[in-house]
C-alpha cells in the first residue's frame, strides 16, 4: 500500500505541475516563508477560508506579471462578487486565466496603485492597513482565482517551496454515521455496516493539506485543499464527492478527512494526512462490520 500512496502522490504532484507551469513570487517583500501557517480552506466563521493570511507584513508586491483589473474601496457598492471582508483590495489579470487578489490594503496604497495598468512581478501594491474584516493586525488577504473554472486555489501550490520542521496531528479520529451518531475509533473495534464521516481533532497551526482513507489497502477517498469550488451555490472543497464547510468543520473541535462505507466482516482502515511541508503521518484500526 506504500508504494500505492507514494504513485497516488507523484501523479498528483505531475499534474498540478502541468497545468500551472510557472510559480508566483512571495505576495509580501522580505517575505521568504518562515513561521508561514497554512489558512486556506481552514474555518472561517462557518465558511471555507478562500484567503491565505500573510500575518505581520508590510509592503504588499505584485507576485506575477499582469495586468490590474480594478481597485475595490472598501463600502464600495456593485463589488458584491468579492468577499466583503476583503476590504480596500487590488485584483490583478496574469496568464492561464488566474487572477491574483490583495486585501486589507490601506486606502492611499489602494488610490495610488488604481492609476497603473500594466503590472510587473514586484511591483509595489502597497502598503497593509486594517480594512478587512481580519483578526490578525499587519495582516494580507492573498487569493489566487481561476476564472476559467470559476474556483479560488490554494495560494501556496503556486508559492515558492516551503521548508520547515511542523508535524501533521493526525488524533481524535471519530466516526460519525448517518444519524450524526459518534463513534471513538480509539475504543471501538466494531460498527454497524454503513456509511461513516472519519472526523480528526482540528488544529489550527499547520492543518493538513492532504487527508486520504483506504479500506483494506484500496484507496477510498482523497482529498486535497488545494481548490475551493460551487456547489450550490457554496463554496465547496471535493474528494470523490464536493463537501460544503458544515460538513467538513460541523463544529469547533473536528475536521473532515472523508467518507468510508463499512462492509460486513473484517475490515482494515488507514487514515493518512500531509501537511503543506510534506509531513505525512498515518494511523491504521481494525474494525468489524456488523
Amino acid at each position: 500500500m506504500k508504494a500505492c500512496k507514494k504513485a497516488a502522490l507523484a501523479v498528483a504532484a505531475f499534474f498540478l505541475a502541468a497545468e500551472f507551469s510557472r510559480a508566483f513570487e512571495w505576495p509580501a517583500r522580505d517575505f521568504n516563508g518562515e513561521n508561514l501557517n497554512a489558512t486556506f480552506a481552514q474555518n472561517r466563521n462557518g465558511r471555507f477560508n478562500s484567503s491565505q493570511i500573510f500575518r505581520e507584513v508590510d509592503d504588499v508586491t505584485a507576485t506575477d506579471d499582469g495586468r490590474l483589473v480594478m481597485v475595490i474601496f472598501e463600502h464600495q457598492e456593485g463589488a458584491s462578487w468579492f468577499d466583503s471582508t476583503l476590504g480596500n483590495c487590488t485584483i490583478i489579470a496574469h496568464e492561464d486565466s488566474l487572477v491574483s487578489v490583495y486585501g486589507n490594503l490601506d486606502e492611499k496604497s489602494a488610490v495610488s496603485f488604481s492609476k497603473k495598468r500594466n503590472i510587473v512581478s514586484g511591483t509595489s501594491v502597497g502598503k497593509v492597513g486594517d480594512s478587512a474584516w481580519s483578526d490578525t493586525p499587519n495582516s494580507l488577504e492573498f487569493q489566487i482565482l481561476d476564472t476559467s473554472k470559476k474556483s479560488v486555489l490554494n495560494p501556496l501550490m503556486l508559492m515558492p517551496r516551503v521548508s520547515g520542521t511542523q508535524d501533521v496531528a493526525l488524533d481524535g479520529i471519530t466516526f460519525e454515521n448517518r444519524l450524526g451518531r459518534v463513534f471513538e475509533i480509539s475504543s471501538t473495534r466494531s460498527l454497524q455496516a454503513g456509511t461513516y464521516n472519519v472526523y480528526k481533532i482540528r488544529r489550527d497551526l499547520n492543518p493538513a493539506y492532504t487527508s486520504t482513507l483506504y479500506l483494506n489497502g484500496a484507496e477510498i477517498e482523497r482529498i486535497v485543499k488545494d481548490t475551493l469550488g460551487i456547489e450550490n451555490g457554496l463554496l465547496a472543497i471535493s474528494g470523490r464527492r464536493a463537501y460544503s464547510a458544515n460538513v467538513f468543520y460541523p463544529d469547533s473541535s473536528r475536521e473532515f478527512l472523508g467518507r468510508i462505507v463499512i462492509p460486513h466482516g473484517n475490515n482494515t482502515v488507514t487514515i493518512t494526512v500531509r501537511n503543506n511541508l510534506e509531513k505525512e503521518r498515518s494511523l491504521t484500526y481494525n474494525i468489524q462490520g456488523n
